[in-house]
């Protein structure tokens, strides 16, 4: 019997590759095959995916945090393409130990790594949206490559919806250099940029957006927008993904009319998954939570709609019944969750390799 695992991560708590490792050395245990791939819908831990798949190099780069802070990381290069997983530069993780303030949070250190990935001269970027703290439309990093924010004839640094306000002029300044870049966007998030189900009033309160801030911020997005269309570039508020990372996918959309891809097929495509899965009995897939939310094109249901084979689902939390699946899905066998059946939430963040064992020793002895 061969089993192919390919889980995505667990929020909060283990990435895709050690889950998948995870699971290995336990099938290893008793002689049981199985492989693993990494997997991403082009949030956390896509370059470790785009890395395992794709020979090439990791670039450092240097850039300050939301706390004014200097830090460092990465985006991978490959066959002249560069990958950029925008969370590892404005993600949440950079705001755990400070004060909150999401109207201050811009993504000046995403156009700092753009500009570093251009002066390399490399065209192609392939940009990974996702776990982002920032809900600031694209202003941050448009800023930063050389749009003009000015307030009181002077030139405002550092944007944020905090330094916006509908006297903001927006200019294109001649460092605007960048109109050769070819964007493709990698992300699952299919939402508008505006309107109660847009970048905003969906994950808003998510990055710490308080409710009554929630109506103010979307009119500096409004207005903002606007005034990017203003100046000749496309109007993509309407376009399913526009809201995918605090408006990040309508700027590049806009601007660099960047092309939208569905994260986990665009990683699926790139592993021929509907090759590789014909030499495998079992797939194995999952992510941190598992409900009726996961039926709308995440990465578990994706992967057992593109292959007949016998599908196991494991998570750390279980809201889907097993008959609020699909029919079109009844290839999907069993759902195997940690909470509560083997562990406490707190216990399983406290100790997720533990629980992780413990549920695939349960999964491989009943095979």
């Amino acid at each position: 019997m061969k089993i192919l695992s390919i889980v995505d991560s667990f929020k909060n708590s283990l990435t895709s590759l050690e889950i998948s490792k995870l699971l290995q050395e336990e099938a290893l245990k008793r002689n049981i095959n199985l492989d693993y791939l990494p997997i991403s819908d082009g949030g956390d831990g896509f370059l470790d995916v785009i890395s395992f798949i794709i020979p090439g190099e990791f670039i450092k780069v240097s850039f300050t945090g939301f706390d004014g802070n200097l830090y460092e990381d990465s985006y991978y290069v490959a066959n002249d393409i560069a990958y950029i997983e925008v969370a590892r530069f404005i993600g949440l993780h950079l705001t755990n130990k400070i004060k909150k303030d999401p109207k201050s949070y811009g993504t000046i250190s995403l156009g700092k790594v753009i500009k570093d990935v251009y002066q390399r001269g490399i065209r192609k970027i392939v940009v990974g949206l996702g776990g982002t703290a920032t809900n600031d439309f694209g202003m941050g990093m448009l800023s930063e490559l050389g749009f003009n924010f000015i307030n009181d004839s002077k030139i405002t640094l550092h944007m944020s919806p905090r330094k916006f306000n509908e006297n903001t002029q927006v200019v294109v300044s001649d460092e605007f250099i960048y109109r050769d870049l070819n964007f493709t966007i990698i992300s699952d998030v299919k939402n508008e940029l505006f309107g109660l189900e847009g970048a905003t009033y969906t994950f808003g309160p998510q990055k710490g957006i308080k409710n009554y801030e929630l109506a103010h911020i979307e009119t500096i997005g409004k207005d903002f927008s606007k005034k990017i269309i203003n100046l000749g570039y496309n109007d993509t508020t309407k376009l399913l993904g526009a809201g995918a990372a605090g408006g990040l996918g309508f700027a590049l959309t806009s601007v660099f009319k960047a092309k939208i891809n569905s994260g986990i097929n665009f990683i699926l495509d790139l592993i021929d998954f509907d090759l590789l899965q014909n030499k495998y009995d079992i797939i194995i897939t999952g992510e941190g939570k598992i409900d009726r939310q996961s039926l709308q094109g995440k990465v578990v249901f994706e992967i057992a709609s593109r292959t007949l084979k016998n599908v196991v689902l494991i998570c750390a939390i279980n809201d889907l019944r097993i008959d609020e699946i699909p029919q079109s899905l009844n290839n999907i066998v069993k759902i195997e969750s940690i909470v509560p059946k083997l562990a406490s939430k707190e216990e399983s963040l406290k100790n997720p390799q533990k629980y992780i064992r413990i549920l695939a020793k349960k999964i491989f002895d009943e095979i």
